[in-house]
């Protein structure tokens, strides 16, 4: 009975996303909120010490923009020998660390009514400053190493990424250069003290940078926007707690903190000026999977979220603002599904009640007080499907259901919203 015990747990914990083959970018969105509760390739980002569970892999993750792909796929490697016995090593290529999107955000912190992030140089030229600073360019593609081995009882893993952007102009006297980048690193540390328990923790560090910069040397005059505070801090723990045969317990906990600023000069005039942006989030929750049969999972979580942000900022912001946001409580469940040998099924919904609050003290003396309270819903549709080692996860737009595409109605929604690729050897 024992010997039984421990093979279902194993099955529960290692293909709990119906094996390692199911694991995707695609398949997180097919399971909104639910998949923080699942194992899944993408883990191994933020918890490396995963990365055992998904050697000897290639994953190709597509756009969410289907007029993108070319610029934001991202390819993901994985080697290692069959007995690990050096380890596994793994690269990825374009992959958008949770690090490098808030510094994304932030140099893009406004939204144009096409869609458009506005750039943090347009909106200090737009008060009068800077108008010959030079635009921060986008992020390039990002870089991940990343290395785990298992030890005995523990696994230990270590990931490190950096991407940057780069430009410059000269001409006669006068030199413009604009750049950013993002340098990280995330350690990771496993512990199966037996197969009833699974617990993974990661700790990430990024260095964020930016500036721009104009110089005229004919008249020795420059102007320049250079950035400063910590940068991100992250933590993300969870563990597996095998409760019976069928069933699995699976509490989370995640941390992150970003600080983010800068300093403005203008030599010629005596013009400074700076700001700042700092935020602080954490989660806490527990799902819980239940397997009746080996060909479904069902799948249920509960959890409790917090942001809060604070901004002072007179050229950017205009505006010394302080902003929180509680998530009481996100409800989340999900089912997945093999209908076949070839092809699964998920479906995917998460609920949550969101209190926000803003306070925003304006330079000229004036408070301005905002509450609301929202109740988001997202439910989503995906499958995959397996054949000789290949596995395709694709996320359904639910619209299609409704309007049966452009044959049956002439409505021309794109069928797919996301789609990824896995090869395993």
């Amino acid at each position: 009975m024992k010997i039984k015990f421990n093979i279902i747990f194993i099955l529960l914990i290692v293909l709990a996303a119906f094996g390692q083959a199911l694991a995707t970018a695609t398949r997180q969105e097919s399971l909104p909120g639910i998949s923080a509760f699942t194992l899944d390739d993408q883990d191994i980002f933020n918890q490396p010490s995963l990365a055992p569970f998904y050697y000897r892999a290639a994953v190709v993750d597509l756009s969410g923009d289907s007029s993108q792909i070319t610029g934001q796929s991202s390819v993901l490697l994985t080697y290692a020998t069959r007995e690990q016995t050096f380890g596994v090593i793994g690269l990825a290529v374009n992959h958008r660390s949770d690090a490098a999107q808030s510094l994304i955000n932030y140099i893009n912190p406004f939204i144009d009514t096409l869609g458009i992030g506005i750039n943090l140089i347009d909106k200090i030229k737009d008060n009068g400053q800077g108008l010959n600073l030079p635009l921060i360019p986008e992020l390039g593609s990002e870089y991940d190493l990343i290395y785990a081995r298992k030890l005995g009882d523990w696994t230990a893993g270590a990931k490190v990424e950096h991407s940057f952007g780069q430009s410059s102009y000269s001409y006669s006297n006068v030199e413009n250069q604009a750049s950013c980048s993002v340098t990280g690193l995330t350690v990771g540390l496993g512990y199966d003290p037996s197969d009833a328990v699974r617990v993974d923790a990661g700790l990430s560090y990024g260095k964020l940078s930016y500036e721009s910069s104009f110089t005229l040397s004919l008249l020795d005059s420059t102007e320049s926007i250079k950035s400063k505070g910590l940068g991100y801090l992250a933590f993300s723990g969870r563990a597996f707690l095998s409760l019976n045969e069928e069933m699995v317990l699976v509490p989370v906990a995640n941390f992150n903190y970003f600080d983010l600023g800068y300093d403005y000069a203008k030599n010629y005039t005596l013009v400074t000026a700076g700001g700042t942006n700092q935020s602080t989030d954490f989660f806490l929750g527990c799902g819980w999977q239940f397997r009746p049969d080996n060909r479904m999972t069902l799948l249920a979580g509960l959890g409790y979220g917090y942001q809060n942000i604070k901004i002072n900022d007179s050229l950017v912001y205009h505006t010394r603002q302080e902003k929180t946001t509680a998530s009481y409580p996100s409800i989340t469940a999900g089912v997945e599904s093999n209908l076949t040998g070839w092809l699964t099924v998920r479906l995917g919904a998460e609920k949550k009640i969101l209190s926000q609050s803003s306070t925003s003290d304006f330079f000229d003396n004036t408070i301005l007080v905002t509450k609301t309270v929202t109740h988001p819903y997202e439910l989503n549709l995906g499958l995959a499907l397996k054949m000789r080692g290949f596995t395709m996860d694709l996320m359904l737009n639910p619209k299609l259901i409704y309007s049966g595409g452009n044959i049956a109605s002439g409505n021309k929604n794109w069928p797919l919203t996301r789609a990824s690729l896995v090869y395993r050897f």
